[in-house]
């Protein structure tokens, strides 16, 4: 399966997922089908920065995309968070530091360039928090790997499940089944199995950054206009 064929079935995930939220949050379902999203999202930047000649330019798209798609995610999903793309964007950056430390053979550079982006994307309350930034550098780190990569991925999101389980019992959280669904995302793993190492069309690079924006401004207005 392509680069192109795993953004489409990306966003078709996202796209499915933020209907279920805004419009449908009855349906469960919508959103156990939209868990397989981020973790596809998170490889791609992995790959990207492996193929990327320029990952500082790289990291000013996903930043610009970042502030354009901040007023359509709160309009779309009532959020509180940041979107994704703040979280793809430290996830981006830890890898990138990570890299260049490892390079100099630096371990505490290393650590933190993992650590960092992680406290600073559960400060901001990126969405996927740090969470998401253990998810992109495991698929980074055993992207060669692919035993290893379903063992790591396992392990954060059991890791994931009954820290909020214990924050249920401890009376930290409420208890909701979408704190559970979580796990589903694991089956994104069955895609990524499946990746040939073909680009696609690589002149739609743009579109899917585009879709993003544009997909929650459509949904709000969908939600304003019929719900």
């Amino acid at each position: 399966m392509s680069n192109f064929k795993i953004k489409l079935l990306a966003c078709l995930c996202m796209l499915i997922d933020h209907i279920g939220a805004a419009l449908f949050p009855q349906y469960i379902f919508l959103r156990i089908i939209g868990r397989l999203a981020f973790p596809l999202f998170a490889w791609m930047i992995a790959l990207g920065y492996k193929h990327t000649s320029d990952p500082i330019r790289y990291m000013k798209r996903l930043g610009i995309f970042a502030l354009i798609s901040q007023i359509p995610f709160n309009l779309a999903l009532k959020a509180q968070s940041l979107n994704i793309f703040f979280t793809l964007l430290l996830g981006l950056i830890a890898i990138y530091f990570y890299d260049k430390y490892e390079k100099e053979q630096n371990e505490r550079g290393k650590q933190l360039s993992i650590i960092l982006p992680s406290i600073i994307a559960t400060i901001l309350n990126t969405d996927y928090f740090a969470y998401g930034i253990a998810t992109i550098f495991l698929f980074y780190y055993y992207s060669q790997d692919f035993k290893k990569l379903i063992k790591s991925q396992a392990i954060l999101n059991i890791a994931l499940i009954s820290l909020y389980i214990i924050s249920v019992i401890l009376g930290g959280a409420s208890f909701e089944l979408g704190g559970i669904i979580q796990l589903f995302s694991l089956f994104s793993l069955i895609i990524i199995r499946y990746y040939n190492e073909k680009q696609g069309f690589k002149k739609y690079k743009y579109a899917f950054y585009a879709f993003y924006p544009v997909h929650l401004l459509v949904i709000y207005f969908m939600k304003i206009r019929f719900f």
